[in-house]
């Protein structure tokens, strides 16, 4: 019955991903992973907000702000526009079944 001579079929397929699913992959990993230097980045910016509350104006606040401070601010630009990218491109996609088989999601 099993021959030890005998190589086992074994059917090969490979996978590639369409170019817009593998955006969307990259901006949801990137919304995920970037909650760590965000939250490094809220540490920074949580005692500052004190600071900023307490100037009269716009403009005394906006000088108040540290280097470090404009730094944090950017990081959670960034996330801001991670997120964004990564729900666009996720609404951008449909189902794609193979043999009824779902394998992935491609753009229409």
């Amino acid at each position: 019955m099993n021959d030890p001579e005998a190589e086992p079929t074994v059917e090969k397929y490979e996978v590639v991903l369409p170019k817009e699913q593998r955006r969307a992959l990259l901006y949801r990993t990137l919304s995920l992973l970037w909650i760590f230097p965000s939250l490094g980045a809220l540490w920074i910016i949580a005692p500052a907000l004190k600071n900023w509350k307490t100037a009269p104006t716009f403009g005394d606040s906006v000088r108040l702000i540290r280097l470090e401070e404009w730094l944090a601010l950017l990081l959670l630009a960034a996330h801001v526009g991670f997120v964004f990218l990564a729900w666009r491109n996720r609404k951008k996609m449909s189902l794609l079944r193979i043999d009824g088989q779902r394998i992935g999601r491609i753009i229409q």
